[in-house]
């Protein structure tokens, strides 16, 4: 069976793809475009399911490349990706939001599975959801209540995916919507049908649902000060300069490490093998050029346990609504800040989280002035100047090494927004964009997706990036030993004379 996962940003629906995958995970890109393309597989009861993992949307209709990838894998039946089955997850404290999209899942005939997840923070609300009475309403749709943060009832989650009939009858609701072709019309259309949407969605959860969710006040309280013009950006940039005192400190003895172990058997190698060009490749091109891949990793791993940590909890959008204000000015959007934080571990991915920039003009600019964050294969050389001429010292418990590491970094993104500012003066458009994002709930980071998402991010880079730098490394090798003209074969005893 192939299935796919579509659902609302923020509703958990990562959390389930991870409890029914587990490792067995792949990326890729889909063909012509820079969007991750994730599937996994598993197994119950005797049945291959092959489960793809399709981009975070609001709406069917496309606005943005990863949109359109989902609107191309669900209506065309011809698509190489379109699945058997599609399982909605749905965030069960804001049903009326996520049922938007579900019951456009609905109107395209596929076979569907709801899942109410989140199902125990609609416990604490207080919120009265008949979830049998919401799925007779949606014509009898199958709907499971799921709690993704402690995965108790996942076989059951797996029983009710192999039982949904892989053939639909039209329900009643979805005739009193117009199909896909006839939204393409025009936005002023597609604007009314939403207004009709959403008033049969509040007639169906009337019914079932008659009590209303109140926003907690704690939530409410914290947006007040993690938002604050000035109290937010203070927060954020401490927050900022932890992460860097913390990445500084902690990968310093694991890539120490790393290079002893590589120097080492580099050393052993060409001591202990006959002399000889192959030798020479092995001790000098291959060794150095995978410790060269690997002494990277301990600084992606931990600035991707951060960012992790920080989309988890919920704060980092906050930080995209807190950033709009300041950076709308220079050509970008809030959504900029993620590219130009992940830049700071790899320009590559950072350029592909810009896919989420529905602007054109905005994300752009965002791809160009990406390459000036501060990378991590700059960090080998700033932490060498920066041991040589920095002293560890330390004062009111901050290490100067630290700071200036962080001022580096704040140098890049200062070059990033003066250059936006100059490309956004060049570049002129007369389409106006909005920024809209959703203030999730906060809630303590999952720990088996923020592990699941660093051994991703750290496998893809030693997979995709090593093998450019093992490859350059060979090749360096081997210009140095066999370069033309008699200097290069007795580099040696020219040096020695």
């Amino acid at each position: 069976m192939k299935a796919a996962l579509v659902g609302n940003p923020n509703a958990g629906k990562t959390s389930v793809f991870n409890l029914l995958t587990g490792l067995n995970q792949k990326v890729g890109n889909y063909p012509g475009i820079t969007v991750d393309k994730k599937w996994g597989y598993f197994n119950y009861q005797g049945t291959d399911v092959e489960l793809l993992d399709l981009p975070g949307l609001y709406s069917i209709y496309p606005k943005s490349q990863d949109e359109e990838v989902v609107f191309q894998v669900l209506r065309q039946k011809d698509h190489r990706d379109h699945p058997d089955l599609v399982i909605v997850v749905m965030d069960a404290t804001n049903l009326e939001r996520n049922l938007f999209l579900a019951t456009q899942i609905l109107d395209l005939g596929i076979p569907t599975l709801l899942i109410a997840n989140m199902i125990d923070l609609m416990d604490k609300d207080q919120v009265g959801v008949n979830l049998e009475k919401l799925s007779e309403l949606l014509g009898g749709v199958p709907l499971v209540a799921f709690n993704a943060r402690t995965g108790q009832d996942l076989a059951l989650l797996k029983s009710a995916l192999l039982e949904v009939p892989l053939e639909v009858a039209s329900s009643p609701h979805t005739q009193e919507f117009t199909n896909l072709e006839d939204w393409n019309a025009g936005r002023q259309e597609e604007a009314a049908l939403g207004e009709a949407r959403y008033k049969r969605i509040r007639q169906i959860l009337s019914l079932c649902q008659p009590l209303t969710r109140k926003r907690s006040v704690r939530h409410q309280k914290w947006d007040q000060i993690l938002t604050h013009p000035l109290w937010g950006y203070l927060i954020f940039l401490s927050l900022l300069a932890l992460i860097f005192q913390t990445i500084f400190a902690w990968s310093e003895v694991p890539m120490n490490l790393i290079d002893t172990v590589f120097l080492t058997l580099s050393q052993w190698t060409q001591a202990t093998l006959p002399n000889g060009p192959l030798t020479d490749l092995i001790s000098q091109g291959l060794i150095p050029g995978l410790g060269g891949v690997m002494i990277f990793i301990p600084q992606i791993a931990f600035l991707f346990l951060f960012i992790s940590l920080l989309e988890e909890s919920g704060y980092m959008s906050r930080v995209v609504f807190l950033m709009d204000r300041g950076l709308r000015k220079y050509g970008l959007s809030g959504k900029s800040v993620v590219p130009l934080v992940s830049g700071t571990a790899c320009a590559i991915p950072a350029v592909m989280a810009t896919r989420n920039i529905e602007n054109w003009k905005e994300r752009l600019i965002t791809i160009l002035v990406v390459p000036f964050t501060t990378c991590s294969a700059r960090l080998p050389v700033y932490m060498i100047l920066i041991s040589l001429v920095i002293p560890d010292d330390r004062f009111l418990g901050i290490n100067y090494q630290g700071l200036t590491l962080m001022g580096l970094y704040f140098l890049g993104f200062l070059m990033a927004i003066l250059s936006a500012s100059i490309l956004n003066g060049f570049m002129k458009t007369r389409n106006k964009s909005y920024f809209v994002v959703e203030m999730p709930n906060y809630k303590l980071p999952l720990l088996k997706n923020v592990a699941l998402t660093v051994w991703e991010k750290t496998r893809s880079f030693v997979t995709e990036a090593g093998k450019i730098i093992l490859a350059i490394s060979v090749l360096l090798w081997f210009m140095a030993s066999f370069g033309p003209g008699k200097n290069f074969a007795n580099a040696e005893e020219i040096i020695s004379q």
